[in-house]
C-alpha cells in the first residue's frame, strides 16, 4: 500500500517559490519524497497543489523540520502549508 501526500500551499510569489522548490528536488528524493504532480491554481496563481509519493511519514516529517529550521520555507515565501497523507485503498 503506497502513501500519497497532497499539499495545498499558498505562497507570496509563485515564481520565487517555484525556483526554491525545484532546487530542493534532490533533498526531497533523499527523504523518500517523489513528486507525482504539481498544479497551479488558474484564478489564484500563488496557490499550489502538489501530489507526492512518500516512503515513510516519519521521513517526511524530518524533511519538513529540516527545511523549516534551515529557513527554506521563509525564503520561498510560504504563507500557508497544508499537507494531507492518504493511503491508496483501491
Amino acid at each position: 500500500m503506497s502513501t500519497i501526500m497532497v499539499i495545498n500551499n499558498t505562497v507570496e510569489d509563485y515564481d520565487r517559490w517555484r525556483a526554491i522548490f525545484d532546487s530542493q528536488k534532490d533533498a526531497r528524493l533523499e527523504y523518500g519524497i517523489v513528486q507525482k504532480a504539481l498544479y497551479q491554481n488558474k484564478a489564484e496563481p500563488n496557490k499550489v497543489i502538489g501530489i507526492f509519493e512518500v516512503e515513510d511519514m516519519a521521513r517526511v516529517q524530518a524533511y519538513m523540520k529540516h527545511i523549516e529550521e534551515a529557513g527554506i520555507m521563509d525564503d520561498a515565501g510560504l504563507i500557508d502549508n497544508q499537507a494531507t497523507p492518504v493511503n491508496d485503498v483501491s
